[in-house]
């Protein structure tokens, strides 16, 4: 992170003269990478998800929201994500997830764009099939005050790669083709995959009075027909930290910290 000044002059008008008075100020660029480790490593193997659920459910940490449907009188769309534990990753590790959404068959298939019978366009509305967006990314958070007036900026760190648990994820004996969005039975769609930094990405999070830079994992749902869909497009942000450095176990005859 760097910042820089340069030389200004201002003029000081009185009723008798002017007077030109110069302030001088010096550039100092600043690179403010505190350094720190997680606390906690990433477990190896953690994918696929559903092994290492029930052989070590301590290494994930759940992360919960609901998809309103756009009848209120109806139930969410159910969306878990599942993040290794600490919640603290080096800048170079890569993070493994799981993302769950769990809601009746028929609210799923609007949500890929399987629409039931009744709702088929047709030959004259039909258009090309679209996709649903599923997607979980990085994004950071950069806040700066000066004099009382906030200004903040949104940085994407990173994509991540989701791979469904099934191909096609929903093909189930209860995604039938005269499913409901009020059909009672619950389906869940699954994928796994990986979340990193790029490359250019060198500064952690941190917090030092007037400048803030927060980071956080992002999950964004929206269905292939907004429109069509039972439930309304989703965005939910949960904080993470980023630290410099990788976990390291240290032993007591260790000299640096780090």
């Amino acid at each position: 992170m760097t910042s820089s000044f340069s030389p200004s002059s201002r003029a000081l008008t009185s009723k008798t003269n002017a007077i030109c008075v110069n302030s001088v100020t010096l550039a100092i660029p600043i690179n403010y990478r505190p350094r720190s480790r997680p606390y906690l490593p990433i477990a190896d193997s953690l994918l696929p998800f559903f092994s290492t659920l029930k052989t070590a459910p301590e290494e994930w940490y759940q992360v919960s929201s609901s998809v309103p449907h756009k009848d209120k009188t109806q139930s969410p769309m159910d969306c878990h994500l599942f993040i290794p534990r600490a919640q603290i990753y080096a800048l170079t590790d890569t993070i493994p997830f799981h993302l769950q959404l769990r809601a009746s068959t028929g609210s799923l298939r609007l949500f890929l764009g399987m629409a039931p019978d009744s709702h088929r366009p047709t030959s004259e509305t039909r258009q090309r099939p679209r996709s649903p967006v599923v997607r979980v990314y990085l994004l950071r958070d950069i806040v700066v005050k000066v004099k009382g007036v906030s200004a903040n900026k949104h940085v994407v760190l990173g994509e991540g790669t989701l791979s469904p648990v099934e191909y096609p994820p929903a093909w189930s004996p209860y995604c039938s083709s005269n499913a409901t969005q009020d059909t009672e039975e619950m389906y869940a769609l699954d994928w796994e995959g990986e979340l990193s930094c790029n490359d250019d990405v060198t500064v952690p999070s941190f917090v030092s009075g007037d400048l803030q830079v927060r980071d956080y994992i992002v999950v964004h749902l929206r269905p292939a027909d907004v429109k069509l869909a039972a439930h309304i497009e989703h965005r939910h942000s949960h904080t993470i930290r980023f630290v410099t450095d990788k976990y390291r176990q240290l032993h007591p005859s260790d000299n640096d910290s780090f």
